[in-house]
C-alpha cells in the first residue's frame, strides 16, 4: 500500500469509529423469529440506502482540511477500484432482491454469530453465497466458526456454523427480544445497532462483567447494566450522513445519573489511559459534542454532518500525526539499520574508515532522499557521530555511529545506530545520556575526541 493509499486508508478507518457500531431493521417482523432471549444485539444494513459516494465525499474533505501534504484528488484516485468494488457487492445484492443483512450475536453461542438476509420471495441470491464463500477463505481462526451452513427459507436466507443454525431453526417457540422499539427510534436510518437486553440477559452480565470491573470506582457498574432497557444507534449513509443515538433508561432518575456519569468520568478515563489522552487531547469538547438530551426516561442526541465533522475533525488530526510518527519511528530504524550496512560497504573501500560525511554515502548506492529522516518533522533529523571512526573500533556495539532524537507531546526517543549495525530505540534522556558517556568513553581509549549529544551532521 502506498503512501496516499495509506493516508486514506486513516481516514476511513476513523470514520468506521461511528459506521462499524451503527445500523438498521425495517423488516421487524420477519428478524423477530430469529432472535433469542440471549440476543445481545442486531447490527443492520439496508442496502438499498448505503451511499458510498456521501463517504468518500466525507473522506475528502478531511484530506483536504487536515492531510495538506496529500493529493486529495490522486488519493481517491487511488482507493476509486475499492469503493466501484462495494457499490458492484451493493448492485448485485440489489438485483438479487437482498433488502437487509443483519449479524445477530446470542449468548446461547458467544463464537457462533449468524446472520439473516431478507430478501425477495422466491429468488435466489447467488451474489451472497459468493461472498459466504469468500469471507470462509478469509476466516482461518478457531475463534471464528466457518459460516458452512446457509438455509434459505424463501425470503430470509440464515448464514452461521451448522451448530448455531439448528439451534435457532428448532428454538422457534422460545421467548424473544421485542426489537420493535428500539427499532421504530431509527427506522429511517441506513444502517443500525439494536441492543435489547433481557432481564436474565442483564442478570448474566451483572454476574459476569461486574466482578471483572468492580475495581473501577468511577462507574456503578451494576447500575449501568440493570437500568438499560434498549439502545439503538442509527446512522445515514446518505449525503445527510447523519448519526444519532437513543438510549431507553429504567426511569427518568436513572437517565439523569447517566448523563451525570459521563459528564464526571469519561474525561478520567480518557486521562487515564495514554493512548486515548493522546489521540484526544480535550475530552471535555468530546463530552459536549456527545451529551445526550434527556426526555423523560430516554436519553437521545442526534449528530449532523457539521457536528460529526467537529467531533472528529482533532481525533483524525491527532491519529494521523500518531500515525505519521509511529510509522515515521519504523522507517526511521529501518533507515538506519540499511546506513549502518552501507558504512561497511564503505569502509571496505577506505582502508576501514567510515564517511567523513553523512552524505558521502551516496558512494555504496543509497539515495541522497534515504538520508534524510522521515522525523525530520518531529526532532532533529540524522545526527552523524562517525566521521572520525573506523572499523577498529572497540566494541562496536557501543559505538554510536548516528542518532535522531524525536518527540510527539511529552513522548520523547533516541534512535540510534551503532557500529556493529544494530539499532536500539531509547526513550529517555537519560537512557541515552548513558549510551552517548560509554561511546565518548570508547573514543578516549581509541585516543579520539569526546563528542557533546549534538554533533555536526
Amino acid at each position: 500500500m502506498n503512501k496516499i493509499r495509506k493516508y486514506v486508508f486513516i481516514v476511513i478507518m476513523v470514520m468506521a469509529i461511528f459506521i462499524g457500531p451503527a445500523q438498521a431493521a425495517n423488516d421487524y417482523e420477519q428478524l423477530q423469529p430469529w432472535l433469542e432471549d440471549q440476543t445481545i444485539a442486531v447490527l443492520s444494513v439496508d442496502v438499498s440506502q448505503v451511499d458510498t459516494q456521501a463517504v468518500f465525499d466525507e473522506a475528502k474533505y478531511y484530506i483536504d482540511k487536515y492531510l495538506p501534504e496529500v493529493d486529495a484528488g490522486q488519493a481517491l484516485k487511488e482507493i476509486e477500484p475499492f469503493r466501484i468494488q462495494v457499490d458492484g457487492y451493493l448492485t448485485q445484492f440489489k438485483n438479487d432482491g437482498v433488502r437487509s443483512i443483519n449479524l445477530f450475536a446470542s449468548l446461547n453461542d458467544l463464537t457462533g454469530v449468524y446472520a439473516v438476509v431478507i430478501h425477495e420471495p422466491g429468488k435466489p441470491c447467488p451474489t451472497v453465497n459468493g461472498l459466504v464463500q469468500m469471507l470462509n477463505l478469509v476466516i482461518n481462526n478457531d475463534m471464528l466458526p466457518k459460516l458452512d451452513t446457509i438455509v434459505d427459507l424463501n425470503e430470509v436466507m440464515l448464514i452461521g456454523s451448522a451448530a448455531t443454525i439448528q439451534r435457532i431453526q428448532n428454538d422457534q417457540p422460545a421467548d424473544r427480544q421485542d426489537i420493535s422499539l428500539a427499532g421504530e427510534v431509527v427506522k429511517d436510518s441506513s444502517v443500525k445497532f439494536l441492543y435489547a437486553p433481557s432481564s436474565d440477559l442483564r442478570r448474566v452480565m451483572s454476574e459476569t462483567l461486574v466482578p471483572t470491573v468492580n475495581d473501577d470506582k468511577r462507574f456503578n457498574w451494576q447500575e449501568v447494566i440493570q437500568s438499560i432497557q434498549w439502545a439503538t444507534v442509527g446512522l445515514d449513509l446518505d449525503k445527510k450522513l447523519e448519526l444519532e443515538y437513543t438510549i431507553e433508561a429504567k426511569d427518568q432518575a436513572a437517565a439523569q445519573k447517566s448523563v451525570t456519569m459521563l459528564e464526571k468520568n469519561l474525561p478520567d478515563i480518557i486521562k487515564s489511559d495514554d493512548g486515548l489522552r493522546e489521540l484526544i487531547p480535550d475530552p471535555n469538547v468530546l463530552v459536549d459534542i456527545i451529551r445526550p438530551k434527556i426526555t423523560g426516561k430516554q436519553l437521545s442526541k442526534t449528530l449532523d454532518s457539521k457536528l460529526l465533522r467537529e467531533s472528529l475533525a482533532p481525533i483524525l488530526k491527532n491519529f494521523y500525526d500518531i500515525y505519521r510518527f509511529e510509522t515515521g519511528v519504523k522507517e526511521s530504524m529501518v533507515r538506519i539499520k540499511g546506513h549502518g550496512a552501507g558504512m561497511v560497504l564503505y569502509a571496505n573501500e577506505h582502508q576501514g574508515t567510515l564517511p567523513v560525511k553523512y552524505e558521502d554515502l551516496t558512494e555504496v548506492d543509497i539515495r541522497q532522499a534515504d538520508l534524510v529522516s522521515p522525523l525530520k518533522d518531529f526532532g532533529t533529523g540524522y545526527i552523524y557521530r562517525g566521521s572520525d571512526l573506523n572499523d577498529n573500533m572497540k566494541n562496536p556495539g557501543k559505538t554510536i555511529t548516528v542518532y535522531e532524537k524525536v518527540s510527539r507531546n511529552d513522548k520523547v526517543r533516541y534512535i540510534v545506530g551503532f557500529l556493529d549495525g544494530h539499532v536500539e530505540i531509547m526513550v529517555s534522556d537519560a537512557v541515552f545520556k548513558a549510551a552517548l558517556a560509554k561511546d565518548n568513553s570508547l573514543r578516549k581509549e581509541q585516543g579520539l575526541a569526546e563528542k557533546p549529544e549534538v554533533a555536526i551532521k
